[in-house]
């Protein structure tokens, strides 16, 4: 109900060199936009889905910005899975963890769980 897990952040490429391409799940270009950036992505997040939380929703979400001159800019709440979810699942079962499938499980029906599993990724992540 309260709990929130936060994976790394991953970045879209929509336009590159003034061409429309996409590359929806960067993580490693994510790692290299400012820290403080970042921290206000973070921040803004958590802002969003503690509000998600207080009107009931559970489960698995992306929350996406437009970065532009280090300003960040809100753009959309998405109730599903992402295209970093792929990635991120592959992730988790290379380092025995839970699938990001059986995370979004445990967060409707076993909390105690999903809160142990939870720590145990944050531990892992470093962003």
């Amino acid at each position: 109900n309260n709990y929130i897990l936060l994976f790394n952040g991953s970045q879209q490429f929509i336009e590159e060199n003034n061409e429309l391409v996409y590359d929806g799940w960067n993580f490693d270009a994510y790692k290299k936009i400012k820290v403080a950036v970042r921290n206000k992505i973070k921040n803004q997040t958590i802002k969003i889905v503690k509000r998600l939380q207080s009107l009931g929703y559970r489960g698995i979400g992306g929350v996406d910005y437009i970065v532009k001159q280090n300003h960040v800019y809100f753009m959309e709440i998405n109730p599903r899975f992402q295209a970093s979810s792929e990635e991120l699942d592959k992730k988790l079962i290379e380092n025995k963890l839970p699938s990001i499938f059986e995370i979004n499980y445990l967060s409707f029906y076993d909390e105690k769980k999903f809160i142990k599993v939870s720590k145990k990724i944050e531990s892992l992540i470093k962003d």
